[in-house]
């Protein structure tokens, strides 16, 4: 039976514990009262604008100010429903090409703009189907592991040269995904994990902050992955000129 704390420590855990469960609900419904409000503040002036009697009478009753803002937000939405379909269109990416351009050459808002791509553009990764499934490789060096995402299998002629069953692995930087690595991974040196590319792209993001519910297993939610290589088995001779290699038993007195 689940036993309560009532010690001054646990209150103040459970408080705690209380606080950071709604802080994010109250944020997201902070951040969407934000948004709405911003987004249709400009109806008031609308109506103004317009200067009709009967409309300027209806305005004071709230509801009917609620409803064309509600109505005014439907209307955004096919406004940018209609700029996204011209986007894919030859003209819409030729205007996109010279807007990026201009943006380019302005010093402040170039730097903006290109944080702001990256960002849309790290959020629309898993969208995309570049990434096929998320995985582990050694990487920089076989003593540890680094988060990849399997984009395809190798061209006929790195299968020839290198052996079957090449995977082509792209591992990501941090906190920005959008830039990293392409590595050529033999399979069987694959480690692949459970979590989807979503999940995976989040953790990258976080600096391993953000852990999904994929990862945890076991006691204390310890990650399960494929051991490292035995460092047992390293020969002495590779460590000369440098500073001497870590003793893996313990001395005895």
């Amino acid at each position: 039976m689940m036993q309560i704390s009532f010690k001054p420590l646990g209150i103040r855990n459970n408080i705690v514990a209380g606080f950071l469960t709604l802080l994010p609900v109250a944020a997201s419904l902070a951040l969407f009262i934000w948004l709405f409000n911003t987004v249709t503040s400009f109806i008031p002036s609308l109506v103004q604008a317009i200067n009709n009697p009967m409309l300027n009478s209806m305005t004071e009753h709230k509801l009917f100010m609620i409803c064309l803002r509600i109505i005014s937000i439907f209307l955004i939405l096919g406004v940018l429903f209609f700029v996204g379909l011209f986007t894919k269109f030859f003209l819409g990416k030729n205007i996109i090409k010279i807007w990026e351009k201009v943006i380019a050459r302005i010093p402040v808002l170039s730097t903006v703009y290109t944080t702001l791509q990256q960002l849309i553009d790290a959020l629309q990764i898993s969208q995309k189907g570049i990434f096929h499934k998320v995985v582990l490789v050694n990487y920089p060096n076989e003593y540890s592991y680094a988060i990849g995402f399997i984009t395809s299998d190798a061209c006929k002629e790195i299968n020839t040269k290198c052996g079957d069953n090449i995977q082509a692995v792209f591992v990501p930087t941090t906190p920005n995904p959008t830039s990293g690595f392409l590595l050529f991974v033999q399979q069987e040196k694959i480690v692949e994990l459970d979590m989807s590319v979503t999940q995976g792209i989040q953790l990258v993001i976080s600096g391993g902050t953000v852990k999904p519910e994929s990862m945890i297993s076991g006691k204390d939610g310890a990650p399960v992955i494929t051991p490292a290589p035995d460092t047992r088995n390293i020969d002495a001779n590779q460590f000369k000129g440098k500073s001497t290699p870590p003793s893996t038993e313990q001395s005895s007195d």
